[in-house]
């Protein structure tokens, strides 16, 4: 019998942490209320390009889909560029309003820090996934 669900090892269970994480994230990025939201969050709100509850939903698509690829292996690195490519974007907007709140109205903010985080998260992401191998894909027996 060939098992058709399951982690597939310590790639599928990363996968499903950071699905569950990027869930988590977008659900409260779609209950909390914009005013509660981190300044570059509200400056970024009036675009209509980037809405934050769109980019909410993004954040739970994302997460879903680690969490389906988590469970139905083999997994590969191929998998992990949708949230690290999130987030970049996540990154950018911090750096964004860092940049232009701080030449229009020279107020030189600490988000540069935030997009750094994000920047960071996603560099560890691309490096341990490109780095460590996937499961082959190959079901195990059952002995």
């Amino acid at each position: 019998m060939k098992q058709r669900l399951g982690t597939g090892g310590p790639w599928g269970t990363g996968l499903l942490i950071l699905g569950l994480t990027f869930v988590a994230t977008g659900l409260g990025y779609v209950l909390t209320p914009i005013y509660d939201l981190r300044p570059p969050l509200q400056w970024i709100n009036v675009s209509p390009y980037f809405p934050v509850r769109g980019l909410a939903w993004l954040w739970i698509g994302i997460g879903t889909y680690n969490i389906w690829e988590s469970v139905t292996p083999p997994q590969r690195f191929l998998n992990l560029l949708p949230s690290i490519g999130l987030l970049i974007l996540w990154s950018g907007i911090f750096y964004a309003y860092w940049v232009v709140y701080g030449v229009i109205y020279d107020t030189w903010t600490l988000e540069w820090q935030t997009g750094t985080l994000y920047n960071g998260f996603a560099g560890v992401l691309a490096a341990f996934g490109w780095c460590v191998n996937p499961p082959r894909g190959r079901p195990r027996r059952n002995a």
